[in-house]
């Protein structure tokens, strides 16, 4: 999977966790590799925070 998300570096999309849970507002994907993957979230009010997920997590992942 780690190399499907490595084409989507600098890509912006929405991603939902195996939880159940979406992150809130649209995320760029800043850099991945075979466990993490770093991406930097910002909200409705143009806040950015970055965040490091593992990869495993991961439900769906859909670009923007």
């Amino acid at each position: 999977m780690s190399e499907l998300l490595k084409q989507l570096e600098g890509t912006k999309c929405k991603i939902r966790l195996a939880s159940g849970a979406q992150l809130p507002g649209d995320c760029l994907v800043l850099a991945v590799d075979e466990d993490w993957i770093k991406v930097r979230i910002t909200n409705k009010k143009g806040i950015d925070t970055t965040k490091l997920l593992r990869t495993e997590d991961l439900a769906e992942v859909t670009c923007l």
